[in-house]
């Protein structure tokens, strides 16, 4: 089984990377130059992906950029750094990706605003995120869950953490009108908040729960605890997943080769991870070495998907109380692993 869930490293590694911007676009060629030289296959394939820094498409790019797995397979693999999986919506439905990514709550969000208007497919599950995002309190200021009124509660516009904490008050009986939600645009804008004394609580990745527990903050909870396990998806347009099937499905079984070369060649990938971000190779090992997945759309990642998407509905996200499997794309993943895909009804 493939080691990772990939997703737990962004927020570090986004710390790792903001000197170089977000926006950076790389091409695949191991040479680093974005042209294409005459020698390629013909059959070959530019795919466009956006990732959130850290994640395992910005992983895989790293392998590529040193074993040309990608364009060994006939793609040309180029990535675009966005500060979170919901930027990369916004530049598919600009045309600028091809293929981007979203936890759960952030797409069904997304969706429902649109959902007359939009084609965007969810395609494959990559990983979920159960006890790898915790809560981080100042345990000076936060106790028990009354503490949470008349505090700063640092969130993000429009992602994933909007919902944690809807179902934080949920699971507590809190009223939501009078809770203090202050939005960051980062992980380092809430670092530096913690460090202030200026913020009160945030949703931490697992890779950066050191970092606010050197500012003295402690853990409160687990997403899991809230039942907020958040799922992680691949998204493009249903036009793109029809009419390049066969390169979707090629590049979801390149990547897993890739997942496969980095598991095996765990200290060879750190080292190439810590000359790209800076991220500590031991830190890098232990999260890979943590968790595990396989790339599919099993029925508990569908059944997600419709809790979540019902939960927005009825706490007036959006209007319409859409299906959420009319906004779900299998054909490629069913292609490599049907025994991997849910069975809707």
């Amino acid at each position: 089984m493939r080691k990772g869930k990939l997703w737990l490293f962004a927020g570090i590694l986004f710390a790792a990377l903001a000197v170089t911007g977000c926006g950076n676009t790389e091409s695949a060629d191991k040479d680093g130059s974005s042209g294409g030289e005459e020698s390629k296959k013909e059959s070959e394939v530019t795919i466009r992906v956006g990732v959130s820094s850290g994640d395992q498409n910005y992983i895989l790019k790293i392998v590529d950029e040193h074993t040309g797995l990608f364009s060994d397979n006939g793609i040309n693999y180029e990535i675009t750094e966005f500060s979170a999986g919901i930027n990369t919506i916004d530049a598919i439905v600009q045309g600028q990706l091809d293929i981007g990514n979203f936890a759960d709550y952030a797409g069904v969000n997304r969706i429902g605003s649109t959902v007359n208007d939009t084609d965007l497919r969810a395609f494959v599950n990559t990983n979920v995120t159960k006890d790898g995002a915790a809560l981080y309190v100042n345990p000076e200021k936060i106790r028990e869950p009354e503490d949470f009124y008349d505090k700063t509660l640092l969130s993000q516009a429009g992602v994933v953490y909007e919902y944690d904490w809807g179902k934080l008050f949920e699971k507590y009986g809190l009223d939501a009108d009078r809770m203090n939600l202050v939005n960051v645009d980062s992980v380092q804008g809430a670092l530096a908040l913690a460090a202030s004394g200026d913020g009160d609580a945030w949703w931490a990745n697992q890779q950066s729960y050191s970092m606010f527990e050197d500012y003295g903050w402690k853990r409160y909870c687990y997403v899991e605890d809230v039942d907020a396990s958040r799922y992680i998806f691949l998204v493009s347009t249903e036009g793109y997943l029809t009419d390049h099937h066969d390169d979707v499905v090629r590049f979801l079984k390149t990547s897993e080769e890739g997942l496969d070369y980095i598991s095996d060649n765990l200290e060879e990938v750190a080292g190439w991870v810590n000359e790209k971000s800076g991220l500590d190779e031991e830190l890098f090992i232990s999260g890979w070495e943590s968790s595990s997945y396989d790339y599919g759309f099993s029925q508990e990642a569908y059944d997600d998907l419709k809790k979540v998407e019902k939960w927005c509905y009825e706490n007036g996200n959006f209007d319409t109380d859409y299906e959420v499997g009319d906004f779900i794309n299998t054909d490629a993943i069913a292609e490599l692993h049907p025994d991997r895909v849910y069975k809707e009804g």
